[in-house]
């Protein structure tokens, strides 16, 4: 079995564990290969869709996990479409 279909499994199973529930597509990449022929530890990088319609639950958990930065790759168009919430 390839390495990549592995990890797409590893993945799906490890998105049913993270609590996030209004933001579409979060989750851990945490075991992706790097190159040195390791793997991103758990719980250290997540990634997501927009936040825009994040709730006050998932801004607990989030903040109970000690989230440290947001880097926001979207257009100026895609973040007019949806804004963060203030």
């Amino acid at each position: 079995m390839p390495r990549f279909f592995k990890y797409k499994m590893h993945l799906i199973r490890d998105k049913k564990q993270i609590g996030i529930r209004n933001i579409k597509n979060f989750r851990d990449l945490g075991g992706l290969p790097t190159k040195d022929g390791k793997f991103v530890k758990h719980g250290l990088f997540m990634r997501s869709g927009h936040l825009a319609g994040i709730s006050l639950e998932d801004i607990n958990y989030l903040v109970d996990k000690h989230l440290g930065s947001i880097i926001d790759l979207r257009t100026p168009e895609e973040t007019e479409d949806h804004p963060d919430q203030q």
